[in-house]
């Protein structure tokens, strides 16, 4: 027996170092306690974790799905400007097939475009480049309502001077009932009928578009969230706002308000002076 620094020194029985001296604190190993606290340790890490994870990803799919949306957006305008012709983005909801009822509405969200405008003008076809934007929208999210907010006539549409009134009107051609057309009927109220909620989004062969509104709902039942997207026709550029959770909800002062547009302020009635 040997001593080393305060520490006992034997020798090892293995025969690659037999007869070395080696000391007693390297050939302890751990004991049971000590292995159960280091799994326990580490299976509450991982816990921590994997709860962190499932939290983050759970408003992600709203975001992602407005990315996916904006995405489109982009790739219309440029698909519009270069083919020099008009594109529409539809979104409608049909009642699910089958036996079954009571179901959730189908969404169908299309992207079309005027392939003959001198040959078929008003005749609209679906274009399959869209497919991967379009199929990635629906499995994310869900519109709540697509809603123009043209100004008044007479005023400028933004930089460059178009005005809005000098437009195609998107109604037209999305109500021709024409071989090819994939635009549903749109209602009016004239007939009792509600109007629809999802106006179509028209791109004009320059690029541009009517301002609209759009307000997304995340597929995610956990995720209560509503998202306003405002698309400026002229630049293009979008808008994010998070609304109330209830849409008849008092408006919180908290959030910002949104600024009345300028059609309804131009066809708001004066209040006369009384007498």
């Amino acid at each position: 027996m040997w001593m080393l620094a305060g520490h006992p020194l034997r020798y090892a029985s293995s025969p690659a170092t037999r007869g070395r001296p080696v000391p007693a604190w390297r050939a302890r190993g751990f004991t049971l306690v000590e292995l159960l606290l280091a799994i326990s340790l580490l299976l509450l890490l991982f816990g921590a974790i994997a709860f962190n994870f499932g939290s983050l990803q759970r408003g992600a799919q709203l975001d992602e799905g407005a990315s996916q949306v904006e995405a489109l957006v982009q790739f219309a305008r440029a698909q519009a400007a270069s083919t020099g012709r008009r594109l529409m983005v539809i979104y409608s909801e049909r009642e699910p097939s089958g036996t079954a009822s009571g179901g959730d509405p189908v969404p169908l969200l299309e992207l079309v475009w005027e392939r003959d405008p001198l040959g078929g003008p008003g005749v609209f076809e679906r274009l399959p480049e869209a497919d991967a934007y379009l199929q990635g929208i629906t499995d994310l999210v869900k519109f709540e309502s697509i809603h123009s907010l043209d100004l008044s006539p007479g005023r400028s549409a933004g930089a460059g001077g178009t005005n809005s009134a000098a437009r195609p009107q998107t109604q037209p051609a999305a109500t021709t009932q024409e071989p090819g057309t994939s635009a549903p009927p749109l209602a009016s109220e004239s007939e009792g009928v509600a109007p629809n909620p999802f106006a179509p989004l028209v791109f004009y062969p320059d690029g541009s578009t009517d301002p609209m509104e759009m307000i997304l709902l995340s597929r995610d039942s956990e995720d209560s969230r509503r998202l306003q997207l405002r698309l400026t026709g002229m630049s293009g550029s979008i808008q994010r706002r998070l609304l109330p959770r209830d849409p008849f909800q008092s408006k919180d002062p908290a959030l910002p308000q949104t600024e009345e547009s300028p059609a309804a302020a131009a066809t708001a009635e004066p209040v006369e002076a009384p007498q």
